[in-house]
């Protein structure tokens, strides 16, 4: 069964996990999360996919998807359904190569400092498990209203 680890942030774009694993965040990308924090009352979750460069190391963050029209959205879940999300980081991959991969998925909750709520590590397993037979690890990140959970699957550490 997969683990879920928080990364340590190190710096202002740089979060740390065991075996010196590095996630490296863009403001840009840090932007994306911030414009759709949870700051009011009726505001929804908001979520998308996270993608960038996969190096062996760590990964560097080229972008993420943000909530799009056919997204089911409520203050306390958002279900990613519109096809758009994964037809973005399609076209990054085709576009770059392969050298852009789908990285994981991010959302946001409405508490200042977030973590994984049990609905969230229940999903997180199943992208995971669909994840590691292929060899690839999964990165989640949580938005709060304050702070941005960043973390992954043991595999995520230990495949490195």
């Amino acid at each position: 069964m997969a683990r879920f680890e928080r990364f340590r942030q190190t710096s202002e774009a740089s979060w740390f996990a065991e075996e010196a694993y590095i996630v490296v965040i863009p403001q840009i990308v840090k932007d994306i999360l911030l414009q759709h924090r949870q700051l009011h009352a009726k505001s929804p979750e908001a979520g998308g996919l996270i993608y960038g460069v996969l190096y062996e190391r760590g990964v560097v963050l080229t972008g993420v998807t943000a909530p799009m029209p056919l997204d089911d959205r409520s203050r306390y879940h958002f279900h990613r359904r519109d096809p758009k999300h994964l037809e973005t980081v399609e076209r990054e991959y085709e576009i770059t190569r392969g050298h852009i991969n789908l990285l994981g998925e991010w959302h946001t909750h409405p508490q200042k400092n977030p973590s994984p709520s049990t609905i969230d590590t229940r999903q997180w397993r199943e992208i995971d498990s669909a994840r590691s037979p292929l060899g690839l690890n999964s990165l989640f990140m949580i938005q709060g209203t304050q702070e941005l959970w960043v973390g992954g699957t043991s595999s995520v550490v230990s495949s490195n």
